[in-house]
């Protein structure tokens, strides 16, 4: 039932496609507890579940322990439950000497990938790689937020410099 209200509410259905379909993902993959009480959930449940989700991945794991913890937040205020009991569990951390899953590509990479590319893929990916902008934002960028060899955009720089916004980024 606190899936199914958590669903319908605004707060899931104001959420993006994308998010919306992720969620679902997670949802549709804890369908078969879906008949337990809720007051069987207490923490070592979620990380019992957290853990058992692990043999799909580990990101996939955390992604589970972080839509529980939004459901579970969402019926904490509207009643459902006393607490949230996911809200100080930890994810699982990437194992030691594991391959950086995001890492900067070398300059012996960018290469390849530009010279592999179509030349109407060259602009964009010239503009994620060395501007630092995403997918989205190197395609739906006007012409005219380009001057003087400078882009103006207003995204935020990074997470690590408390969301700042950069005013333009220059090439």
């Amino acid at each position: 039932m606190l899936i199914s209200d958590y669903r319908a509410s605004s707060a899931f259905q104001d959420l993006a496609a994308r998010t919306r379909s992720d969620y679902q993902r997670v949802l549709d993959y804890l369908h078969p507890i879906g008949d337990t009480a809720l007051t069987r959930f207490d923490r070592s449940l979620v990380v019992r579940i957290r853990d058992k989700a692990a043999a799909r991945g580990r990101r996939f794991a955390n992604y589970v322990k972080a839509v529980l913890s939004i459901v579970f937040g969402w019926g904490a205020e509207r009643g459902y439950v006393e607490s949230n009991p996911a809200v100080h569990v930890k994810n699982i951390r990437r194992a030691k000497g594991a391959a950086e899953a995001n890492r900067p590509w070398s300059d012996a990479e960018r290469h390849a990938v530009l010279d592999a590319a179509p030349a109407y893929l060259k602009p964009a990916l010239a503009i994620m790689m060395f501007a630092g902008l995403g997918p989205k934002d190197a395609l739906r960028l006007p012409r005219s937020f380009y001057k003087a060899s400078e882009i103006a955009t207003r995204r935020p720089a990074s997470p690590c410099s408390g969301c700042r916004l950069r005013p333009h980024r220059t090439l």
